[in-house]
């Protein structure tokens, strides 16, 4: 059963948008897979609504596909050194305190 974590997060005020998805590119996308049990890894800006009007609630979502769900899981719980720095680099571009994080089945 493949499982997919998504990450709906804001950036902290004065945030760069484009430093902040260089950041992504450069650090956070290969370092991820080489720390976590994670075999892909996407963000998305979001735009605005596709269909529905109003304003998007959420300014990207972050999905990962999950090889090992105990063991992603362990490693937030009891972090190496660096994976606990690789946190604190992502929370210093987005805000924690509004972030949601999900996790469930893909449906193949």
């Amino acid at each position: 059963m493949k499982r997919r974590v998504f990450f709906l997060t804001h950036l902290r005020p004065g945030v760069d948008p484009q430093e902040y998805e260089q950041f992504l590119r450069d650090v956070d996308y290969p370092r991820t897979k080489e720390l976590l049990p994670v075999s892909s890894y996407q963000a998305t800006r979001i735009e605005g609504r596709a269909v529905s009007e109003g304003d998007a609630p959420y300014a990207y979502i972050e999905i990962l596909d999950i090889d090992d769900v105990e063991g992603y899981r362990t490693a937030f719980a009891n972090p190496t050194p660096e994976i606990a720095e690789l946190i604190q680099q992502v929370f210093s571009y987005v805000d924690d305190k509004s972030a949601i994080d999900l996790i469930g089945e893909v449906i193949e």
